[in-house]
């Protein structure tokens, strides 16, 4: 009677996607020669890898980041890019190759934030897609540059010796991100105010801030005008 000799086969994980084929030979003196042939099915999965993506650009600027494939692709891998918002922020190029020879090699991409006429910071989203494998997508947020103050006030403000007055401050947009705003007198040493910075960001940009002006006492009988600025992360306005 024959005896039945029981084999373990292992296949070692590799970096690559590709199914691996081996041949075992089974030989003994006196008998005929056997082959055994082994598949082992490969179980990585073939992905987009994005690394050193910004979070956000100012409008104007341009930032880059890397792309490249986790495992040795049996052909070349086209990668498409597309933003969903052009008018707000482009990349490029439109498309990457990769190669069995260059697929864990990083490509760096350029994204350009446009710039625009408004006062809103937009969020955007870059796809990264290729036939068979899962997207990826990167959201970027662009940062207005275009944000002014706003004062309510009616100009000019008029205030006695000794006496104060408020007005308020808010911003023309959205920005995106903290913003400080700092206002000054000019001259100084003649009005005095509360508030000389005041934070805004995307949950109060909208919600007037208010500020007293308060008028020095002097010795003299002559008026005094005073430009109050408010500049700083944002574009330079002054209340007359």
């Amino acid at each position: 009677m024959g005896n039945t000799l029981t084999l373990s086969a292992y296949c070692a994980e590799d970096e690559n996607e590709s199914d691996d084929t081996a041949t075992v030979n089974f030989s003994a003196e006196g008998y005929t020669s056997v082959s055994l042939k082994v598949i082992c099915r490969d179980n990585d999965a073939q992905r987009i890898l994005l690394a050193n993506s910004p979070t956000s650009i100012s409008e104007g600027t341009s930032a880059t980041a890397n792309v490249r494939l986790s495992l040795k692709p049996s052909n070349n891998v086209t990668v498409n890019l597309q933003s969903n918002t052009t008018s707000s922020m482009t990349v490029s190029p439109a498309s990457l190759i990769f190669t069995p020879e260059n697929y864990s090699t990083a490509q760096t991409i350029t994204l350009n934030a446009v710039e625009d006429s408004n006062s809103i910071a937009e969020t955007v989203s870059i796809s990264f897609t290729s036939t068979g494998l899962n997207s990826v997508t990167a959201t970027v947020l662009t940062i207005d540059n275009d944000l002014s103050p706003v004062f309510s006030v009616s100009s000019p403000l008029s205030i006695a010796e000794g006496a104060n007055s408020s007005f308020t401050l808010r911003l023309s947009g959205a920005p995106g991100t903290s913003r400080i705003v700092s206002l000054q007198t000019s001259p100084s040493g003649i009005l005095s105010l509360d508030v000389t910075t005041a934070t805004f960001d995307s949950s109060n940009w909208n919600t007037p801030i208010t500020i007293t002006a308060t008028a020095a006492q002097d010795a003299n009988a002559s008026n005094e005008n005073v430009t109050i600025t408010a500049g700083g992360e944002v574009e330079l306005a002054p209340l007359l």
